[in-house]
């Protein structure tokens, strides 16, 4: 009984909180819970973790100390707003591990972020997970964080509106330049030239890259590792002064 004042009164010390339930659970649990502890702040909770639970984020506060989040299968009516994630972003300064498993903020007319993005400046592990590949690009615009170390794709569905997925390849391009664990499931761009030079780039974008695990990823994407990157590059300078002239490469 998370909503209850006496619960909560019960647990001022509360610094670690897990709460999974599998799908079907979930969908049994489909009405909006009250507020856990009442919307109270927990002061000292620094790890929260909710999969397949509705829990109301609209009145749950984590406050400064939380430094893990993890939030997975949450209901379509529990998703956040665009608002309301940058808000809980906002209010957790010192987070350092944050997992988004089937978690995208809503919006109402642009798929576009509330705000401004917010600076994770501490972030050091960023998980995501099974998020259609045109998504991606407007969950991390939510926020900037320069010092991950550990990314992870699993599993991005792929939409016919972008279907080489170069969209993708250019956002993530430089965007996470302290990355030394790069772990991609199910995380393919199409076989076409373009799309495999955009992914490389990204790719070489993270020089301090120690663990590179690529799972189901198909053989044919093994091209990729033959590009001669050099010749990107030089395409690229010469696309650009083209560019300044007015003129095409």
């Amino acid at each position: 009984h998370f909503c209850s004042n006496r619960c909560y009164r019960n647990l001022p010390n509360l610094e670690l909180l897990k709460i999974h339930l599998s799908p079907a659970d979930a969908l049994e649990r489909s009405a909006r819970p009250p507020p856990f502890f009442g919307g109270k702040p927990i002061p000292k909770l620094s790890h929260f973790s909710a999969t397949g639970i509705p829990v109301d984020l609209d009145n749950f506060h984590f406050g400064a100390n939380l430094t893990t989040l993890n939030l997975g299968d949450l209901p379509q009516s529990m998703l956040p707003t665009s608002q309301r994630f940058q808000e809980i972003l906002a209010s957790t300064p010192h987070l350092t591990y944050l997992s988004l498993h089937k978690t995208v903020p809503t919006w109402k007319h642009r798929k576009q972020p509330h705000g401004p993005p917010v600076q994770l400046l501490k972030l050091t592990t960023l998980l995501i997970g099974y998020i259609f590949y045109d998504n991606i690009p407007y969950v991390l615009s939510h926020f900037i964080a320069p010092n991950v170390q550990v990314l992870s794709f699993d599993t991005a569905y792929i939409d016919t509106e972008d279907s080489d997925n170069r969209t993708v390849s250019l956002f993530l391009r430089g965007r996470y330049p302290a990355v030394n664990k790069l772990l991609l499931n199910g995380f393919n761009w199409a076989l076409t030239g373009v799309a495999q030079r955009a992914g490389m780039l990204w790719l070489d974008s993270m020089p301090n890259i120690t663990y590179l695990k690529l799972g189901d990823f198909g053989s044919e994407n093994l091209t990729w590792f033959a590009i001669d990157l050099e010749w990107i590059y030089e395409r690229e300078k010469l696309a650009l002064e083209a560019a300044s002239k007015g003129g095409k490469l």
